[in-house]
């Protein structure tokens, strides 16, 4: 319910919002069945009322949303017309230093609906990220059809080494990201992903999903 979410930046300092801007979720907040949508919008313009959410058509062009709106006549649309532009991808307005730290952030920030997760079916788009030997205790099912959870974290346990520690690899313009997560469908799974980077403009042009390696199976046993 907040106007904006710029507290997502607070444990990120290496990036720097465009001071025009701020963070924001692209979705009407009645919307239960969808996955957080990250992007900028100029400050200048207020929040769309979730009545607005609900009334909008998009299409995505290269970055940029363009919004249409339908002026009804009793029942009917009579005439489509563009209210507003905005920026969707949030990573144009967000300078980040060619660093492995400062990538590290910058993934973090990408991968924040993974985090969240979608708003309804257990959290379908969670995901538990071990970054850590530590983080291993985090790790949750999402089903009470399984229930020994500690024999899982065992699993995981004999599966971790040093090596699966998360690593950034700086390549020319880009970076390469290794990660590791676990999740409720897949199981504990290795994440390969590629940020390609604007060195001139110190900015993320996009991130590429790469390969996913799972370690160790695993099926939450809910059927969708």
């Amino acid at each position: 319910q907040l106007d904006n979410l710029d507290d997502l930046l607070a444990g990120l300092p290496d990036l720097k919002l465009d001071e025009d801007y701020v963070l924001d979720d692209f979705r009407s907040r009645n919307m239960k069945n969808s996955v957080m949508r990250l992007y900028a919008r100029l400050k200048s313009l207020p929040r769309p009322s979730d009545a607005e959410f609900d009334r909008m058509k998009w299409v995505r062009e290269k970055d940029t949303c363009y919004i249409w709106m339908a002026r009804w006549i009793g029942k009917i649309p009579f005439l489509f017309y563009p209210k507003k532009i905005w920026q969707k991808n949030p990573f144009l307005h967000i300078t980040v230093p060619f660093t492995e730290e400062g990538v590290w952030q910058a993934y973090l920030l990408e991968q924040t609906y993974h985090l969240i997760g979608m708003r309804w079916h257990g959290g379908y788009e969670r995901r538990t990220f071990v970054n850590s030997y530590e983080d291993i205790e985090n790790v949750r099912m999402a089903s009470r059809f399984n229930q020994d959870l500690e024999s899982l974290r065992e699993a995981i346990r004999r599966q971790w080494t040093m090596e699966q520690l998360p690593k950034v690899t700086l390549d020319g313009d880009c970076a390469r990201i290794t990660h590791y997560w676990f999740d409720a469908w897949k199981g504990y799974v290795q994440v390969q992903i590629k940020a390609v980077f604007d060195a001139g403009r110190k900015r993320v042009v996009e991130f590429r999903e790469g390969e996913e390696t799972v370690l160790l199976k695993y099926n939450c046993g809910i059927h969708y």
